[in-house]
C-alpha cells in the first residue's frame, strides 16, 4: 500500500453512551412537549371558560340594554300623556287661584258690606230708641188724657207679644153697647203699623201714615173710635 492512501481518523465514540444521550435528550424533549401541550391545553380551557363567561355577561347586557330600550319606549309612549296632564294640571291651578282670589275679594266685598249693615243696623237702633223713648215720653204726658178717654169711651188696652198693642172700643154702637171693636198697633219697627183691624176701617192707611208722620198715638185712637163710630150711624 502506498504511502498516500487515505486513512479515515479513528472514532473514540462510544455508541451505546451516544444512544443513551439521545434517548435522554428525547425524553427530555417529550417531557417538555407534554408540558408545553398540557399549559396549553390549561391556558386553552381556561380561555375558551373567560370567552363563555364573557358571552354570558355580553348577554345579560344585551337583555338589560333591551329591556331599559323597552322602557324607555314605554316612557316616551306616556310623555305625551304626561305633558299634556301637567299642562291640564297647570290650568286647573291658574283657575283655583283664580277663584281663590275672586273668593278673597267677594269675601273682602262682604266684611265691608257687614260694616255697613253693623253701622245701619246700629243708626237703625238708635232711631228706634229715640222714638221709644219720645213714645214713653208723649204716653207719660197724654196718660190723663188717655185714662179719661179709656173711661168715657170703652177704650180697653192689652199688650201683646213682638211690642204690640190690642186696642178694643166699647159704648160705639147704640144698639149693642158691648159690641168690641178692634185694631191692633205694631211698634215693633221703625214705624207705626196696624195688622189688623175689625171691623175694616175705610181710611186707615192714611190715619197709620198721620201716625208716622206726627207720632201722637193719642190723637191716632180718637181718630180712630171716630171712624169705627161712622161705621155704625
Amino acid at each position: 500500500m502506498s504511502s498516500t492512501e487515505w486513512h479515515p481518523p479513528a472514532l473514540n465514540y462510544d455508541l451505546e453512551t451516544i444512544q443513551k444521550q439521545l434517548s435522554s435528550k428525547k425524553h427530555d424533549l417529550d417531557s417538555f412537549i407534554q408540558q408545553v401541550q398540557e399549559q396549553h391545553a390549561t391556558t386553552t380551557q381556561k380561555s375558551l371558560m373567560e370567552i363563555e363567561e364573557m358571552q354570558a355577561k355580553n348577554n345579560e347586557l344585551k337583555a338589560l340594554i333591551e329591556e331599559r330600550k323597552a322602557s324607555i319606549a314605554h316612557y316616551e309612549s306616556l310623555l305625551p300623556q304626561a305633558v299634556e296632564r301637567l299642562e291640564q294640571l297647570r290650568k286647573d291651578e291658574k283657575e283655583q287661584q283664580d277663584r281663590k282670589e275672586q273668593l278673597e275679594r267677594e269675601c273682602d266685598a262682604i266684611a265691608t258690606k257687614n260694616d255697613t249693615f253693623a253701622l245701619t243696623i246700629a243708626a237703625k237702633e238708635r232711631e228706634l230708641e229715640e222714638k221709644r223713648a219720645l213714645l214713653d215720653t208723649q204716653q207719660k204726658r197724654n196718660r190723663p188724657e188717655l185714662e179719661a178717654c179709656m173711661k168715657y169711651t170703652g177704650l180697653a188696652l192689652e199688650p201683646l207679644k213682638n211690642n204690640q198693642l190690642k186696642l178694643t172700643f166699647t159704648l160705639i154702637d147704640p144698639k149693642e153697647l158691648d159690641r168690641a171693636f178692634t185694631l191692633v198697633l205694631d211698634m215693633s219697627n221703625d214705624k207705626y203699623a196696624v195688622p189688623k183691624c175689625e171691623p175694616q176701617i175705610p181710611n186707615l192707611a192714611q190715619m197709620v201714615q198721620d201716625l208716622n208722620q206726627h207720632g201722637n198715638p193719642s190723637l191716632f185712637t180718637i181718630q180712630a173710635r171716630q171712624a169705627f163710630s161712622r161705621l155704625v150711624l
